[in-house]
């Protein structure tokens, strides 16, 4: 009798311990195909009482092979979704602007920060950040310099002042933030190389 006991525990365990690591296994999998999930929350705090039509796309091979091959390093993979929010105007409004807009994960070295581009014509109009105890430090003197920048000019950040008088001069960063600078300046050149990518 206590043999059968132990033998209905061990297989109890086993089960359990199957059960937790599939379901580990599909919430790393939740979390890598959706890191941070755009909403059309998100796309309003750019574009307020504006019509949102979301988008998902899977990146073809060919699509991301020229996205990592323009960024310089492996950052998308194919088959990686893409989600984003297309803003157009409402018919009995006809002012305000349009735009497609990205939300793109900033790592830090206090977590996660999330960074929101409304592109337009393949430059950034629109950006803000949420979320993140880092968020708080990135300010909108900073965020402005990406208004209007296209692919073609450069998104380094500088280190030495007398960089800045340079002619392209490289972005002025958060003051005593130059890695979170930086981290900002990248993303915000990724999510521009996805949406010259995607056609959008």
């Amino acid at each position: 009798m206590r043999r059968r006991q132990i033998h209905y525990r061990v297989v109890l365990i086993s089960l359990l311990g199957v059960l937790l690591v599939q379901g580990c296994a599909y919430l790393q999998h939740e979390t890598q195909e959706h890191p941070i999930a755009i909403t059309e929350r998100d796309a309003a705090l750019l574009h307020p009482r504006s019509r949102y039509v979301s988008h998902h796309r899977h990146l073809s091979t060919e699509e991301s092979r020229r996205i990592n091959e323009r960024l310089g390093h492996e950052a998308t993979r194919p088959d990686e979704l893409i989600g984003y929010y297309a803003v157009t105007r409402w018919p009995k409004r006809p002012t305000g602007e349009t735009g497609t807009v990205f939300l793109e994960p900033v790592r830090t070295e206090h977590g996660t920060l999330s960074l929101l581009v409304s592109v337009k014509d393949g430059v950034p109009q629109r950006l803000a950040v949420k979320d993140g105890p880092s968020a708080a430090a990135v300010t909108h003197e900073f965020l402005d310099q990406f208004l209007g920048r296209d692919l073609d000019h450069s998104y380094e950040v500088g280190r030495d002042p007398d960089a800045f008088h340079r002619v392209p001069s490289p972005l002025a960063p958060i003051e005593g933030r130059w890695e979170l600078s930086q981290r900002i300046a990248e993303a915000v050149r990724k999510i521009l190389v996805i949406a010259e990518a995607l056609g959008v």
